[in-house]
């Protein structure tokens, strides 16, 4: 999976906010607005493309499965906890 992190310069640790978006679009679309408005109050922000959505490849693209995109979800979040 793709994603776009966004922080905000001079702020050290901040809490971490990840915005999954909504389910047929993609993360630069609504996901960037919220991200840039939480950025400025000093969270971090992961906006990301579920699989085969965007940029994130896949063998099928645009496949609506929300079991699946509830896996990327927890995955995403797995990411996160681990840089952390």
């Amino acid at each position: 999976m793709v994603a776009n992190l966004y922080l905000r310069e001079g702020v050290v640790n901040p809490p971490v906010v990840i915005i999954s978006r909504a389910w047929t679009t993609v993360k630069e679309q609504m996901p960037t607005v919220y991200a840039e408005t939480l950025v400025k109050k000093g969270y971090a922000v992961v906006t990301f493309d579920f699989r085969s959505w965007g940029q994130s490849a896949d063998l099928v693209r645009f496949m609506e499965d929300p079991g699946r995109k509830t896996v990327d979800i927890a995955e995403v979040i797995g990411a996160v906890a681990k840089m952390k």
